[in-house]
C-alpha cells in the first residue's frame, strides 16, 4: 500500500510547487508549439502559392519563347530569301557587265579592223 503523505510536510509542498511549475512550463510550451504549428501552416500555404505562381510564369515564358523562336525562324527565312534574291541580281549584273565588255571589245575590233 502506498504510504500516506502529509500535505503539511515541507518536502511535499516543495515537490507540489515544482510540479505546478513544470505544468505551467508544459502549458506554455504547448501554446508556443501551437503558435509555431500555425505559422508553419501559413508558410506552407504561401510557399504553395509561390510555387504555383512560378509554375504559371514558367508556362507563360515557355509559350513566349516558342513564339519568339517561330518569329526568329521566319525572319531568318525571309532574310535568306532576300539575300538569295540580291545575290541573283548581283550575279546577273556582273555577267551582263562582263558580256557588255566582251561585246564592246568585239565591236571595236570589227570596226577598227
Amino acid at each position: 500500500m502506498p504510504e500516506e503523505r502529509d500535505i503539511n510536510d515541507p518536502g511535499y509542498q516543495v515537490l507540489e510547487k515544482k510540479v505546478l511549475e513544470v505544468e505551467a512550463r508544459i502549458s506554455l510550451m504547448e501554446k508556443i508549439v501551437a503558435r509555431i504549428d500555425g505559422t508553419l501552416e501559413q508558410l506552407e500555404k504561401r510557399v504553395s502559392r509561390i510555387e504555383e505562381d512560378i509554375r504559371r510564369l514558367d508556362e507563360k515564358i515557355d509559350g513566349k519563347i516558342e513564339s519568339l523562336r517561330v518569329e526568329v525562324k521566319e525572319d531568318i527565312r525571309r532574310l535568306d530569301e532576300k539575300i538569295d534574291s540580291n545575290f541573283k541580281w548581283t550575279i546577273a549584273i556582273m555577267v551582263s557587265g562582263f558580256i557588255a565588255v566582251i561585246a564592246t571589245t568585239i565591236i571595236i575590233k570589227l570596226l577598227l579592223g
